[in-house]
């Protein structure tokens, strides 16, 4: 991930429910990296893909034979990982992220990101764990919070101030 970029996961809302008996704020690291199957059976639908080829061109030679891709590895983009294929052909879901360009603001991806999880009943995973309802203000709320932001908006003074920060090794 570049450091202009704002990265989420989608993650239904049933699995939260399921594993924790509600939906927190924000998920502790061992939940997030436990073995949970944070998808567990789900497959994209065909809207799903028509949805995203709208907004960003596929990437029809990712480098994971188990993922479908539409963006730019620097830019704007949007990862499907799969689970390995069944005896029944289904591939279903381990993994659906984004991450955002910020050098280069693209309304219309929030707006299908959202849309997508809300439809699919899914709530946004932030990179800090945060999790957020499918709405685009409050997703624009997290951004504009973000590392990512700040470096966009002010590179230098994003940088000087990481200098300040104590150095280990």
């Amino acid at each position: 991930m570049a450091i202009w970029q704002f990265s989420l996961h989608l993650i239904p809302r049933g699995v939260l429910l399921a594993q924790l008996g509600g939906v927190p704020l924000r998920l502790d690291e061992e939940t997030w990296w436990s073995d949970t199957e944070w998808w567990g059976g789900h497959t994209l639908s065909d809207d799903v893909v028509n949805l995203l080829d709208e907004v960003l061109p596929r990437i029809e030679d990712h480098w994971s034979k188990n993922s479908r891709a539409w963006g730019g590895y620097d830019g704007d983009i949007v990862e499907v990982a799969y689970e390995e294929e069944g005896g029944d052909g289904a591939r279903t879901i381990e993994d659906f992220s984004v991450r955002f360009d910020l050098r280069q603001w693209n309304p219309a991806l929030a707006e299908t990101v959202c849309r997508i999880a809300a439809q699919g009943d899914c709530l946004l995973l932030t990179s800090d764990l945060m999790l957020i309802e499918p709405r685009l203000e409050l997703l624009v709320q997290e951004i504009q919070q973000s590392d990512a932001v700040r470096f966009v908006t002010d590179p230098r003074g994003f940088l000087d101030k990481l200098q300040g920060l104590p150095h280990y090794g």
